[in-house]
């Protein structure tokens, strides 16, 4: 079961209140893409980027400058990448077509499906990677399960994705909100 937000008005509230959705935005930026960080190798997809606004942040923190490198955001409701008004990235609302990509993300996502497609999420983010590239999740590993709340342990997340074929698989409690999680892997 997949839940969707209509508008981006509705995902700010069900992601944070008003007043911390910048707040929210530049912490997960920190999280995917730390300052002084390297060069991600080659383009990035945002899995479920909703608005864009990671999508195209983690575009500009990457790649300012090399206009020839594409970011892609992918969300299969198209009503939330009709909300999108960034040119720096390209929205899509299906992943056939795209090749590969050095950088696959995803954030508030996981937590919105149940563990079936979680799953499969993983699988899928996993065979958007290319070779060498690098697979980063957020998630909610504990707290009340319920129609927006699906929280997987953290072994768990890590098991999918080493079953998913990525290496290096590691996960870390994020800083600021005391429910969720990261989980990153490589493609070898």
């Amino acid at each position: 079961m997949i839940w969707q937000p209509e508008t981006l008005d509705e995902a700010r509230r069900m992601a944070w209140d008003a007043d911390d959705w910048d707040e929210g935005i530049a912490h997960c930026l920190t999280m995917l893409v730390p300052d002084g960080a390297w060069m991600r190798e080659g383009p990035s997809l945002d899995y479920g980027c909703g608005p864009g606004r990671l999508t195209a942040a983690v575009h500009h923190r990457t790649w300012a400058g090399m206009s020839t490198v594409e970011s892609v955001g992918y969300d299969p409701n198209p009503k939330m990448l009709h909300e999108s008004d960034n040119d720096a990235v390209r929205f899509v609302d299906r992943l056939t077509g795209l090749g590969t990509f050095g950088f696959v993300f995803s954030v508030l996502v996981l937590q919105h499906l149940d563990h079936e497609s979680q799953h499969a999420a993983i699988d899928n983010m996993a065979a958007m990677c290319g070779r060498g590239g690098t697979v980063r999740v957020q998630f909610t590993y504990e707290g009340d399960t319920g129609p927006l709340s699906n929280p997987t342990p953290r072994p768990t997340m890590t098991r999918w994705m080493r079953d998913a074929g990525l290496v290096s698989v590691w996960t870390e409690l994020d800083p600021v909100y005391p429910t969720w999680a990261w989980a990153e892997g490589q493609m070898s």
